[in-house]
């Protein structure tokens, strides 16, 4: 009996051991489980959000902002790595983070950087989190002519080209800050073509702005780009003042009615005579017809033509006008370079012949057109008129040479 009291008694001690022991370790992840979710809800834990990457242009100063989910105040470290140096010091922004839980640094980079942002409240709680900024450097713009001048209207052909690929060209051609044609996308190996006809006669400003696929862009600006002058325009009246026996011959008053011009007249009357004069007396043996031209010249050599057919019978003068040749620019016909040391491009001309004139008048070339290009390399610097014919039409251009 004794002996079972005993066993009784060791076995109920065990029991209340065994029992206890499992009362502990349960107690023991209780308090550890109860532990964390005190320190989870009573300091929280500070979890910093940003951009892990952030381009930037070479030139602009960067703002790199980092989200804070708490509105404790905060003690915020910045800390840069500029190609692989470290900065010895530390940035200490110390503020008190608002409502939305944002703060923000600027910084001007120069090159590709690393940078590490810390953050840390009275409880030494922290988190760290690292922006990586990539520095995009500018393309390099280059475009033509240089420095172009004519008389107006007057079409100058623009050849632009870009330093890196994917890029944008935005044209202000007269410099009154609107864009007047934009080029995208122009790789390294290829050029931007743009025409642009400059119609009244002035100075004009040339904007060029490149912006490459991550919107960093490049300006150029150039005062006094291009010099546009006036182009006068020629024509005349034809008044009867006699005629020879039975109408054999008729002499003829022409009256230049021209506006602009101040310096060169120059008659052609088509019957191998010519005259200087203003306003010359002509007499013409038989009745015609006979193609009058008077070409008109102003002190910045811009020309202008008008041309007549002019028909005599009993005393009765007939014109009639061939064709008003101002100075002409069409889509349908491209001419370049403009100026030019040499070789140019007349383009979309078809079948075509080309006289080439000086400021005088005088036809200093003759060509018939092949190939679409033309050398007019053995002319001396100075302006000339291209009339370029085709079976439809005729043109007439200016072209500077300069070598």
């Amino acid at each position: 009996m004794g002996h079972q009291t005993e066993g009784t008694i060791k076995y109920i001690e065990k029991a209340l051991i065994s029992s206890a022991f499992f009362y502990f370790w349960s107690m023991r992840k209780l308090l550890f489980i109860f532990l964390i979710a005190i320190n989870g809800v009573c300091f929280g834990q500070i979890v910093l959000s940003a951009p892990d990457t952030i381009q930037t242009c070479l030139g602009d100063t960067t703002e790199i902002c980092v989200t804070a989910n708490t509105n404790d105040t905060l003690t915020y470290y910045w800390r840069s790595e500029e190609g692989q140096t470290w900065w010895s010091t530390w940035i200490n922004d110390s503020i008190t983070v608002n409502s939305n839980g944002v703060s923000c640094n600027s910084r001007y980079f120069t090159d590709t950087n690393r940078v590490w942002i810390s953050a840390q409240n009275d409880s030494t709680i922290s988190d760290s989190i690292l922006v990586v900024i990539i520095v995009n450097y500018l393309s390099t713009p280059s475009f033509g002519p240089w420095m172009p001048e004519g008389c107006s209207p007057f079409l100058v052909n623009f050849i632009g080209n870009v330093s890196s690929n994917n890029c944008s060209l935005h044209w202000d051609f007269n410099g009154d800050g609107i864009v007047d044609a934009i080029d995208y996308p122009i790789n390294v190996s290829e050029s931007a073509y743009q025409n642009y006809t400059y119609l009244q006669a002035d100075t004009y400003d040339l904007g060029l702005v490149l912006v490459n696929e991550f919107g960093c862009s490049t300006s150029i600006y150039i005062e006094n780009y291009a010099e546009i002058y006036p182009s006068p325009t020629a024509d005349y009246t034809t008044s009867y003042v006699s005629s020879g026996p039975f109408f054999s011959s008729t002499t003829l008053e022409f009256t230049s009615t021209s506006v602009g011009v101040d310096s060169l007249l120059i008659w052609d009357f088509g019957d191998g005579q010519t005259s200087n004069d203003s306003n010359p007396t002509h007499t013409f043996n038989g009745s015609g017809p006979f193609n009058v031209t008077l070409q008109v010249v102003n002190v910045y050599g811009c020309s202008s033509f008008r041309e007549k057919i002019i028909t005599v019978s009993n005393g009765n003068v007939d014109e009639q006008i061939i064709n008003g040749i101002e100075e002409v620019q069409t889509n349908l016909i491209e001419i370049y370079p403009n100026p030019t040391s040499g070789l140019i491009t007349i383009k979309n001309n078809g079948n075509s012949s080309v006289s080439i004139y000086n400021t005088l008048g005088i036809k200093v070339g003759d060509f018939k057109l092949e190939n679409n290009q033309l050398d007019l390399s053995y002319l001396g610097n100075g302006i000339y008129f291209l009339q370029i014919t085709t079976v439809k039409e005729t043109w007439f251009s200016t072209m500077q040479v300069i070598k």
